[in-house]
């Protein structure tokens, strides 16, 4: 119960964070570049959230390798502990892996980036800004 309600206020703030990021990955783009190219953005992201499938599906396989898990009809040996790896294990790695990557990303302040963004459209055109 508890590594559910860490887990899901994980959950909860990367949802949140996730359209945070990418408003402003999108707000600096079309100050940078003087497009509105949001529907990019968004579809790149939608497309990743679709990818989570395939972690799902892979995880989900991986019972099979490891502990002989294949249906309800051919359970293995253990398959309770298959469905503990699966429901505890796996969803921590995958949340210690994107804690590591979110402390790997550095995004700028959005004073620190509109005034970046400023500067390089004052560089392109030979503008002062």
């Amino acid at each position: 119960l508890l590594a559910g309600a860490v887990l899901g206020i994980g959950w909860a703030g990367m949802l949140a964070t996730n359209d945070l990021v990418v408003a402003r990955v999108v707000d600096r783009d079309a100050a940078v570049h003087g497009l509105h190219r949001e529907g990019l953005f968004l579809s790149v992201t939608g497309a990743l959230g679709r990818l989570s499938g395939a972690v799902s599906g892979l995880a989900l396989a991986s019972l099979g390798t490891f502990f002989g898990y294949h249906s309800g009809d051919s359970p293995g040996t253990d398959p309770g502990q298959a469905f503990r790896v699966y429901l505890c294990v796996y969803p921590f790695l995958l949340c210690a892996l994107g804690a590591l990557a979110a402390h790997l990303v550095r995004v700028p302040s959005p004073e620190r980036s509109a005034a970046e963004a400023s500067a390089d459209v004052a560089a392109r055109t030979g503008r002062r800004a």
